[in-house]
């Protein structure tokens, strides 16, 4: 139990060190036969999935890293780990030092070295493997993108004629929008052509004068089928006599996502003060917020009651926003 505690803490430490988090290891496998190309633009092309990444970089939540620097940096820490964990263990009723943990030797990845990595580095979340293949025409890109255990949760190919690959942007262009497809990752890519999925809804009990609405622009929904742009919705679902409910749902583009939303009963407010109902909300989700006249906390998006008058709102400051407060009028 020392052993593991020790572990984590000199994870967390060296990884704070280098500043990474989210980290996807980066295997690029290159042309290893004779193709009608350029050298110049054959080393592109073995670097094409590495450089487009470093173009995302800004709007992606990933930081990469190619697999000889992944397994500089495991040994690393398992150097760390070897040479301070002298905790005495007991091995049948003895004491024994802990055995030394064995390095890695990582030439390509697969299941057995992300996961043998993953337990030494927790930031590692997985790896994009990119295979670069001749094809009749031009060049075939295999991708394929494993989880923090190995298994492979997605697979792309790209079969490019040569012309694509000689127009660099078109090519790189082409590249970008596979990786962003198979880390499922539209809403960060500012080229996202527009899609649309399907959201279902729907209410229990039925009650009359219940609604769903998408905040901030208040669009009223449909108890059923609606078809909206692929993209991240604040949904407030109110019916006289019961609670209201607030919650964020994210619509990927061709999918039906199926909501329920149960309601309950409310109980009377009985209270000499008018109160009004506030719904406060930010263009960043989740920023913690006190309502100073009342102590009131909560996060955005919030749906609360309120006393009458004037209110300041204070949205705390967070690693991704800054202290703001606004002061609002409640009737």
């Amino acid at each position: 139990m020392v052993r593991v505690g020790i572990l984590s803490l000199l994870i967390l430490v060296f990884s704070f060190y280098l500043g990474f988090s989210n980290v996807l290891i980066i295997d690029e496998r290159p042309i290893k036969v004779k193709v009608n190309l350029p050298q110049e633009d054959i080393d592109f092309i073995s670097k094409v999935v590495t450089y487009s990444l470093n173009d995302l970089s800004d709007i992606l939540p990933y930081s990469y890293i190619d697999v000889f620097s992944v397994q500089e940096w495991a040994n690393s820490v398992i150097d760390i780990i070897n040479s301070t964990n002298t905790n005495v263990v007991t091995v049948k009723g003895k004491p024994s030092v802990p055995a030394k943990l064995a390095k890695l030797q990582i030439t390509s990845i697969d299941a057995k070295s992300i996961s043998s990595i993953s337990k030494v580095i927790s930031d590692v979340k997985g790896a994009l493997i990119a295979s670069y293949l001749p094809s009749k025409n031009g060049i075939k890109i295999d991708l394929q993108y494993l989880d923090q255990s190995g298994k492979v949760v997605g697979r792309k190919s790209l079969d490019l004629p040569f012309d694509t690959v000689r127009n660099r942007d078109l090519f790189i262009l082409q590249v970008k929008e596979s990786i962003i497809d198979i880390l499922s990752a539209w809403r960060y890519y500012y080229y996202d052509p527009l899609r649309v999925g399907t959201l279902n809804v729907s209410i229990k009990p039925v009650v009359k004068g219940a609604s769903v609405v998408v905040k901030p622009k208040n669009t009223v929904l449909n108890l059923g089928k609606n078809t909206l742009n692929e993209g991240e919705y604040t949904l407030v679902v109110s019916a006289p006599g019961f609670r209201p409910i607030v919650t964020n749902v994210y619509l990927p583009g061709g999918t039906t996502l199926n909501l329920v939303f149960s309601l309950e009963k409310s109980s009377p407010i009985d209270s000499p003060i008018p109160m009004g109902l506030v719904y406060i909300d930010a263009n960043v989700k989740g920023v913690p917020l006190i309502v100073a006249e009342g102590n009131v906390f909560g996060t955005t998006p919030m749906f609360t009651n309120l006393t009458e008058g004037i209110k300041n709102i204070i949205f705390q400051q967070t690693p991704t926003t800054l202290l703001k407060s606004i002061q609002i009028d409640v009737k």
